[in-house]
C-alpha cells in the first residue's frame, strides 16, 4: 500500500511547491497544466513546471529547473538546464546537453546520450538507467530496474536493489558499487514465495571501479580479467575473458 501511495504524495508535494520556487536563470518561467510544453531551439526560459503533460527542451536552449508530475522530459542536443525531474515519466538527456544539478524520476527510465554532461546525480525509483559515453558527476542509483554505465565516467557511487548493473568496457566509477537489500518485509516474503534470479552484475574489460563492491544480497558477479576493482564484499567474483561473460 505504501509503495502505491508514495508517487501520489510526492506529486502533490512537488505541485504545491511550484509557485514558490526561485528562478535560476533570471528568465521568465513557463508553467502549464494538462498540456505539453515545448521550448523552441535556441530559446531561453526560467523554471519550467508542468502537471499532466510532457516537456520538450529544444536544441541549444537554456532553461532553469524543469519539473513535471505526469509526463516525460526530453532535453535536445546542446541544451542546458539546471535540473530535470519528473514523477511519472521518462527523462532523456540528448547528446551534448548539460545539466548543472540532478536528473531524476520516480516511475520511468532515464537515458543520457553520448557527450552529455550531468554534474549532479542520476536517479530513478522504478525504471532503468542508461548512461552512454558521457560524464555524471554524482551518484547513479535506482531501486527497480537495470543500470547500464557504458563507456562513461561516474564521479560518485553506483547503487541498485532489484535489477542488474553493467559497468561496461572502459567505463570508470570513482565511488563504490553497491547492491542493497530491501528491508521491506513484504518484498522479502515475495522473493521467498516467488523465486527470482539474483541480480546480474557485470564489470567489463578495461572498466575501473575505484571503491569497494558491496553486496547486501545474493548476486551473480562477473568481473573481466582486464578490469580493475576495489575490494569485493558479500560475494565471490566469476572471472571472464573476452568482451562479455557467458549468458
Amino acid at each position: 500500500m505504501t509503495r502505491h501511495l508514495f508517487p501520489t504524495i510526492l506529486a502533490a508535494a512537488i505541485a504545491a511547491g511550484f509557485a514558490g520556487a526561485a528562478l535560476a536563470t533570471g528568465e521568465q518561467p513557463i508553467s502549464s497544466v494538462m498540456t505539453s510544453i515545448n521550448v523552441d531551439a535556441g530559446q531561453r526560459a526560467g523554471e519550467i513546471t508542468n502537471v499532466n503533460g510532457s516537456i520538450h527542451i529544444g536544441e541549444n536552449s537554456v532553461v532553469g529547473h524543469v519539473h513535471d508530475v505526469n509526463g516525460s522530459i526530453s532535453a535536445d542536443r546542446g541544451s542546458r538546464a539546471v535540473s530535470l525531474g519528473t514523477v511519472n515519466g521518462a527523462v532523456h538527456v540528448g547528446s551534448g546537453a548539460h545539466v548543472a544539478e540532478a536528473v531524476h524520476t520516480v516511475n520511468g527510465s532515464i537515458t543520457v546520450d553520448p557527450d552529455a554532461d550531468v554534474a549532479g546525480s542520476v536517479s530513478a525509483v522504478n525504471g532503468s538507467i542508461t548512461v552512454s559515453s558521457t560524464h555524471v558527476g554524482g551518484e547513479v542509483s535506482n531501486v527497480n530496474g537495470v543500470i547500464r554505465i557504458l563507456s562513461s565516467h561516474v564521479g560518485g557511487n553506483v547503487s541498485g536493489m532489484n535489477g542488474g548493473i553493467e559497468i561496461g568496457a572502459n567505463s570508470r566509477v570513482d565511488g563504490e558499487l553497491r547492491v542493497r537489500r530491501s528491508d521491506n518485509g513484504w518484498s522479502n516474503w515475495w522473493s521467498f514465495l516467488f523465486w527470482r534470479s539474483p541480480p546480474r552484475i557485470v564489470i567489463g574489460p578495461g572498466a575501473v571501479v575505484s571503491g569497494a563492491l558491496v553486496f547486501d544480497q545474493e548476486v551473480r558477479l562477473y568481473v573481466s580479467d582486464h578490469a580493475t576493482v576495489g575490494p569485493i564484499k558479500g560475494t565471490a567474483a566469476i572471472k571472464f575473458s573476452g568482451s562479455r561473460p557467458p549468458d
